[in-house]
């Protein structure tokens, strides 16, 4: 536990608020992720401090000040208060008046149940070290759960995160239990689902929370996707394909080329990247079959307009669990475009010009919904070699595009609007907008090259 501690000391925080507590008739801790991930050996920039007895919130609003942060009141009757600084987060709370130990028994996880004080050291009455070199989460009691039901989730990511085994006294109070996660506040299920996303192998952990209800629990939408049995190049049901979609897209992750790479890891918002999204759209690509699920005179499946109606499910589950604006456009895309591109597929290459348009209808989320294409014809029955040909026009699409992006990016526009109402005396509107799309079409195909030749063009139009 040496080196623990010279991490502690050596944090310059940590030493401005040992010194602040001095003058204090209460006791600090450092409690609960922090103090385990420094165990694990990961660098933690959030941090949880414990004042024994009373006075977290004032005690917060001093550090605040003396740090220069900014002070966020959490919950002044439950003496918690928050101190951010840049990237940092403070979170201080009291123990109600009871000692360290009795509060350190209310936590969720044995692993998260270890406080660390200058004079008293390391405390961990629940053997938290044990599990964590074990690699074991064990939940501290049932309890304990229930009370705050985000916890069960919290689980799965914590588990994602530090690659840890859920015991199985634990998976069955989680099972138990699923059903309270619906209770939770959506702001809270969101921030720790995509935290669970940011896995690089987030499938095995979400196919762990769909075995104990907890996925139920936050998309009750996705449950009656099982039941619609396979059939035909789908050999899974619905909701066991929408998994093995997911699964599939973090596998053609690590074969993506860089440009690729890079527009997936953009962040959209807060902390949360194209590519979290991406997997969720994978989890939530097929919601609005069961509502459109017909059988026809042949026996076969239609599920006309599932796209449709899948975007407007996703647009309840954004608000239901609070996701930003920009999270529920790039999900709402993927979800109501999904199937665009293996449509696209049986044109291409032959039609250069439908491919452009193409391009431009779905400009921003073209690469994450082709990607998406790519995994969920991975997760069908396709013979190889048709899946082979499927895959590769798919992945030309990509190529195609980014020749398309340079040159767009790189090639001045002939003609301006200006220049448009002028050659055909029209007014500005909405078909001076059409003439210019249309100009740039035939500009990037190559039929003009000149301005003769675009007012030429503009004319024969």
């Amino acid at each position: 536990m040496k080196d623990l501690e010279e991490k502690i000391l050596s944090d310059p925080i940590n030493k401005n608020i040992f010194t602040l507590i001095r003058d204090s008739s209460s006791s600090i801790y450092l409690v609960g992720g922090y103090i385990r991930d420094l165990i694990v050996g990961i660098e933690n920039n959030d941090r949880d401090y414990v004042l024994e007895g009373y006075g977290a919130w004032d005690f917060a609003k001093r550090v605040a000040g003396f740090l220069k942060g900014t002070f966020v009141g959490l919950d002044k009757k439950r003496d918690m208060a928050r101190v951010v600084i840049d990237d940092r987060t403070l979170d201080f709370s009291g123990t109600s008046g009871k000692p360290i130990k009795e509060d350190l028994k209310r936590r969720d996880f044995t692993i998260n149940s270890i406080a660390w004080s200058p004079s008293r050291r390391i405390i961990d009455p629940l053997n938290g070290i044990t599990d964590i070199k074990s690699g074991v989460i064990r939940a501290v009691k049932k309890e304990n759960l229930q009370e705050d039901p985000l916890r069960l989730l919290r689980a799965y990511r914590i588990s994602a995160e530090l690659k840890m085994d859920i015991e199985t006294e634990t998976l069955k109070f989680i099972t138990e239990s699923s059903h309270l996660l619906s209770n939770a506040s959506g702001e809270r299920v969101s921030s720790e689902l995509f935290l669970l996303l940011r896995s690089p192998q987030s499938f095995i952990y979400v196919l762990g929370a769909s075995k104990t209800g907890i996925l139920d629990a936050i998309f009750p939408e996705l449950t009656r996707t099982k039941d619609i049995p396979p059939q035909g190049i789908h050999y899974l049901n619905v909701y066991e394909h929408s998994l093995e979609v997911l699964k599939k897209i973090e596998i053609l992750f690590q074969e993506l080329p860089g440009y690729v790479v890079n527009h997936l890891k953009e962040e959209i918002s807060s902390t949360i990247t194209r590519f979290s999204i991406l997997k969720l759209g994978g989890i939530l690509h097929d919601i609005g079959k069961p509502i459109t699920w017909e059988i026809n005179h042949e026996g076969k499946y239609t599920f006309n307009d599932h796209e449709r109606v899948g975007a407007e499910l996703v647009e309840s589950i954004s608000e239901r669990l609070k996701f930003s604006n920009n999270t529920t456009e790039n999900l709402k895309s993927i979800v109501k475009l999904h199937s665009k591109p293996l449509n696209l597929v049986k044109e291409f290459p032959n039609d250069k010009r439908g491919l452009y348009r193409y391009f431009r209808e779905l400009d921003n989320y073209l690469i994450d919904i082709t990607v998406h294409s790519i995994a969920d014809i991975r997760s069908m029955r396709f013979k190889k070699e048709d899946l082979r040909i499927k895959e590769a026009l798919l992945v030309e699409v990509l190529e195609n595009y980014k020749k398309y992006k340079i040159k767009d990016e790189t090639t001045p526009a002939i003609l301006k609007g200006d220049d448009i109402i002028r050659i055909l005396k029209i007014k500005a509107g909405p078909e001076v907008g059409k003439k210019l799309k249309m100009i740039r079409e035939a500009q990037l195909l190559g039929e003009i090259r000149t301005k003769e030749e675009a007012i030429e063009y503009l004319r024969e139009l």
